[in-house]
């Protein structure tokens, strides 16, 4: 690890912590990427924000992560239309090796696209749009 990296330990409940920034109040389309390095497949949050500040699932305006399959996953609470939105990619991260995963949510079709080590692997069509979001941000 150099001063421009970080560390967080699989299982050890850590993550990075910031306040709610207006930097983080995505209204529109927005980019969510990362490398991971998966121990297991497991259910893993990798970034979330919160929509009120309150914590807790329903209060998400955006979870990105890996299922327990190691698929990636996107979940949206829409703005109308009842409940949270989830998009699934068809393909999976493997564990135990450095994986790249994106998903590119265009605001104006919508659609979200799943991207692993640099290769599309798969769009949806999600339905509602986002909400503001004041709460904060976790990244694990």
């Amino acid at each position: 690890m150099n001063t421009y990296s970080l560390s967080l330990s699989s299982g050890s409940g850590q993550y990075i912590f910031i306040s709610n920034d207006s930097l983080f109040n995505i209204t529109g389309s927005m980019t969510l990427e990362t490398w991971i390095k998966p121990t297991d497949l497991r259910v893993e949050v990798v970034f979330s924000k919160d929509g009120d500040g309150q914590g807790g699932a329903a209060n998400k305006q955006y979870v990105f992560g890996i299922n327990g399959n190691g698929n990636i996953f996107l979940t949206q609470q829409p703005n109308s239309g009842g409940g949270q939105v989830t998009a699934t990619s068809n393909g999976h991260v493997t564990a135990n090796v450095w994986n790249h995963i994106a998903a590119v949510f265009d605001a104006s079709v919508p659609s979200i696209a799943f991207y692993i080590n640099g290769s599309l692997d798969s769009t949806s069509s999600p339905s509602g749009t986002s909400v503001v979001a004041t709460g904060n941000v976790q990244a694990k």
